[in-house]
């Protein structure tokens, strides 16, 4: 091989490698105009990012809409705004991008750490092909209530996907949102951190692909649903050693959503909704799928959450700390204690005699004068125990005549554990044996 051979091999091989360095570090100059361009408006002249592992970034003070008109599609491992002022980027996904950083993880993140009042980062419409495992993540505060990351394309490929969010809150304000009707990516399902909201069913792709709410030491993580019409339908399973608040629910004030995948409780889950309801009747958040596992469920939020499977074998409890909880199945509260707050309410419903909701429950404490119990239906129930505002109900049957905290048409019966007879007899035994010693000193 020549010299000169040599020098036009090299020659060709570097400038290969400077149009890949270019490709993969690319920076949008602002305003509006083509993914294709490389002049301002486009990217600037630092080269068009399409290729593995390439970086589409925006970092200038500007708001900008890149259409990506390739056609086609173009490829990158990584799209993110970084710029610190209140502008926006839209990204109209014309032609599709797929999502490729080469097997390391590709990702979409918002650092604009301003408190804008705008979606910082907006991908619009056409599709988002994973090729890779993918993390969408924001570090940012937009006070915009459809988040800080707002999605409408549509999410297809295989891939494991991460959503990282700075936001604790329990509402769309800095979210990390996601609007898109007919994801169908297969993959694992992490929600890592903070709040990612939805109001489509299909937002976790496959129905079959697995959910994990919350990662050890990272804190508090939640999905909330803003329709009234949504299903997630996708297993969850609520991880343990958080160290913060995990949540489902749902911020729509009417109309029916529900969650009708399996959970498994391997830490304790908030349940959330503003829907308007009673222990009875009314617009309610369902939880249709089985819960199981060893952490406890706590309503919160101030509307009406319904469990409705019968085969519910969580052993936690269950805290109705606000608003209103209805159970409308046997077996939906698990087989642990149940507590009432003040002001908040739990309702037993199937309208049937004897439904035996709580058979199997250690307990009952209503904690508070305004607890409520509502035994909404005909018949007698069981229980353990039952404690009322701090006083405990020995064996025999209440109704709405005995306290005002017990409401509707049912009566509860209080029958002591196997463990408490058993103590019982032994307390008898051991009152018999004094008894006889003591005649026996007298004689």
């Amino acid at each position: 091989m020549n010299t000169n051979f040599k020098k036009a091999i090299l020659a060709a091989m570097s400038a290969t490698l400077l149009a890949v360095n270019s490709a993969q570090a690319s920076d949008w100059a602002g305003a509006t105009g083509n993914w294709s361009s490389n002049l301002n408006p486009g990217w600037n002249g630092t080269g068009v990012p399409n290729a593995v592992g390439a970086v589409a970034n925006h970092g200038v003070a500007t708001t900008s809409t890149t259409t990506q008109d390739v056609v086609g599609g173009v490829t990158v491992g990584t799209i993110s705004l970084t710029n610190n002022s209140n502008n926006s980027w839209t990204i109209t996904n014309t032609n599709g991008i797929n999502l490729n950083n080469g097997g390391t993880g590709a990702s979409i993140s918002n650092t604009n750490s301003n408190t804008g009042t705008t979606n910082f980062l907006f991908l619009s419409g056409g599709t988002l092909t994973l090729a890779d495992s993918f993390t969408i993540s924001n570090t940012g505060a937009s006070t915009n209530t459809t988040g800080a990351i707002q999605i409408t394309s549509v999410i297809a490929g295989s891939g494991d996907v991460t959503f990282s969010n700075v936001s604790t809150a329990l509402s769309q304000v800095n979210s990390i949102r996601m609007v898109t009707a007919t994801n169908t990516f297969t993959g694992a399902v992490l929600l890592q951190k903070g709040t990612v909201t939805t109001n489509q069913t299909t937002v976790f792709g496959s129905v079959s692909n697995a959910v994990t709410l919350g990662q050890s030491g990272q804190g508090s993580a939640a999905i909330l649903s803003t329709s009234s019409t949504a299903n997630i339908a996708n297993p969850i399973t609520v991880a343990s050693g958080s160290g913060g608040t995990l949540a489902i629910g749902s911020t729509s004030t009417a109309g029916f959503t529900g969650f009708s995948g399996t959970t498994t409780l391997n830490g304790d889950l908030n349940v959330t909704s503003l829907s308007t309801g009673s222990v009875t009747t009314g617009n309610t958040l369902t939880l249709s799928g089985a819960i199981s596992g060893n952490g406890s469920l706590t309503k919160i939020g101030t509307g009406s959450a319904t469990l409705s499977n019968g085969t519910n074998s969580y052993i936690g409890g269950t805290v109705v700390s606000t608003g209103n909880l209805r159970a409308t199945a046997s077996g939906a509260l698990g087989t642990g204690s149940v507590t009432i707050a003040a002001g908040a309410a739990l309702g037993l419903s199937t309208g049937v005699t004897n439904p035996n909701f709580i058979d199997d429950l250690a307990s009952v404490l209503l904690n508070g004068s305004t607890s409520r119990l509502n035994l909404a239906f005909t018949g007698t129930e069981t229980v353990g125990a039952l404690t009322i505002n701090g006083a405990a109900f020995g064996p025999g049957t209440y109704g709405t005549a005995d306290n005002a905290q017990l409401t509707g048409t049912g009566t509860l019966t209080v029958v002591p554990e196997p463990s408490t007879y058993v103590m019982l007899i032994g307390a008898m035994g051991m009152m018999a044996l004094v008894v006889r010693r003591k005649a026996a000193v007298r004689a």
